[in-house]
């Protein structure tokens, strides 16, 4: 698990723009759950509120929800969907 924290920290480390702000965004889903909507409109709907975090738990919403219910949902809960603003990978490697 560390090597591939590791690998992961190199690859955002590499990606960076100049002004330091993150370019990598990490977006956690589940195989057992189709989407409703395509991946780019989570994206493009969460951007519209504020800038991405590093990681994107669609995951957490909730299973059978429809297009229109699901675009609904990630304006409510922007909060819950998006992760912290730091990728846990770096918090994990300055321990």
């Amino acid at each position: 698990m560390r090597t591939v924290i590791r690998r992961i920290a190199r690859l955002e480390d590499t990606v960076r723009f100049a002004d330091g702000k993150d370019k990598l965004t990490v977006v956690v889903s589940r195989f057992d759950r189709e989407l409703s909507l395509d991946p780019a409109t989570y994206l493009q709907i969460l951007r519209k509120a504020g800038p991405l975090p590093a990681v994107i738990r669609l995951d957490r919403i909730p299973k059978g929800m429809g297009a229109e219910d699901t675009r609904r949902f990630l304006r409510q809960n922007r909060g819950e969907v998006c992760g912290p603003a730091v990728c846990p990978c770096q918090r994990f490697l300055q321990r």
